[in-house]
């Protein structure tokens, strides 16, 4: 267990958790944003940083002709083939929570459409960060469940977990809806998915930001010249980059997630140089159970080094000599949710996600 070693007296922490959890402003990271107001959800660029964006040229406009008919003309419904299109996990609002988890694992799926189980109809998702953030929030509010032992989840029902981070939350499409339809929505509602439901309302399919990518890596030639950009000169990544330290407890890099609303965070040494990345589906290898206190109370860079031995993750990496095209490949190859900017020493620069990037379709179909 790679927990096993942690110390007895990081029990004091108990009481301070609270705090952590809600006020902790990464003051040992190495890259940080030190604008204080609330950030937007995973990654999505506040709105000054958005001036300082990849801004389309009438002349780009009308170059780009091709590629937004192609986006208009292409049903979302048609992105994936038969064989691609996996059962949908999905569950009922009044379930357990800590069954679903389970069942999240065991499918290994990031997210569970919750249906009512009187209309029949999908009502929320809950995802892994709704977890964390639920776990946060009981703490936070001294609710008196006991976080060290296994009664958290097994009481509470999926619908008082369900958007507890308030992002990602359910938006519905149909099969004939457009690619470009669906990118616009994915930017306007500031989502990272999509369900696509037939006419009874019943979620067929989700469509996610990177199957939209790995349609467009296998449609480069429509990108033109802004496919042949160096990132240095698009301008859409994040100048500012929060960080957790390798040395740095887990349940306060979950608790940066939760706050700041992200679904990964970079991880760098007291250096600066790049050493991984945690995500809020790394608690899948820690699992809820009642050992969950104790094992969040161990350093980042056990599960970090616990990821690259079960091969759980490659990271994207990119320099901002490399092209738009590039981390598009990139990005559509290994299914990363973001492309992380390092120098030639990898110290960690800047970040590129793919909400960055469906904004820079979002403009060109505008």
């Amino acid at each position: 267990d790679w927990s096993s070693d942690v110390c007895s007296s990081d029990l004091k922490f108990l009481d301070l958790i609270n705090k952590e959890i809600y006020f902790n402003n990464g003051q040992n990271s190495t890259i940080m944003s030190t604008n204080e107001e609330e950030e937007a959800p995973d990654d999505v660029q506040v709105e000054e940083q958005n001036k300082n964006h990849f801004k389309i040229t009438d002349e780009m406009h009308v170059k780009l002709e091709g590629l937004k008919e192609l986006l208009g003309s292409t049903q979302i419904g048609d992105l994936k083939e038969d064989e691609e299109i996996k059962e949908i996990c999905s569950a009922r609002t009044t379930d357990y929570a800590g069954k679903i988890f389970e069942k999240m694992g065991e499918a290994n799926v990031s997210c569970v459409p919750l249906y009512n189980a009187r209309t029949k109809k999908p009502e929320m998702l809950v995802d892994y960060l709704d977890f964390l953030a639920f776990w946060a929030e009981s703490k936070q509010e001294g609710s008196g469940m006991d976080l060290r032992n296994d009664k958290l989840f097994t009481h509470v029902r999926c619908k008082q977990v369900a958007n507890m981070s308030t992002i990602n939350q359910l938006v519905t499409v149909r099969e004939y809806d457009s690619l470009g339809t669906v990118i616009t929505l994915m930017v306007s509602k500031r989502v990272h998915r999509v369900c696509i439901v037939d006419k009874m309302g019943k979620v067929q399919q989700f469509t996610t930001q990177s199957d939209i990518l790995k349609f467009i890596s296998e449609n480069l030639d429509y990108l033109g010249t802004i496919g042949e950009m160096p990132l240095s000169a698009m301008k859409i990544h994040t100048p500012m980059v929060k960080t957790v330290l390798t040395t740095d407890k887990l349940y306060k890099a979950f608790s940066v997630m939760v706050a700041k609303k992200f679904l990964g965070v970079p991880v760098v040494n007291d250096k600066g140089i790049l050493m991984g990345e945690l995500t809020c589906r790394d608690i899948r290898l820690i699992g809820l159970e009642g050992s969950l206190f104790l094992k969040l109370l161990a350093p980042v860079d056990d599960l970090i080094s616990s990821t690259k031995e079960h091969k759980y993750k490659v990271l994207t990496k990119a320099k901002f000599s490399d092209t738009f095209e590039d981390i598009i490949v990139s990005l559509a190859d290994n299914r990363n949710r973001k492309v992380l900017i390092v120098d030639d020493s990898n110290a960690l620069l800047s970040v590129i996600t793919l909400t960055d990037i469906m904004k820079v379709f979002a403009a060109i179909l505008s």
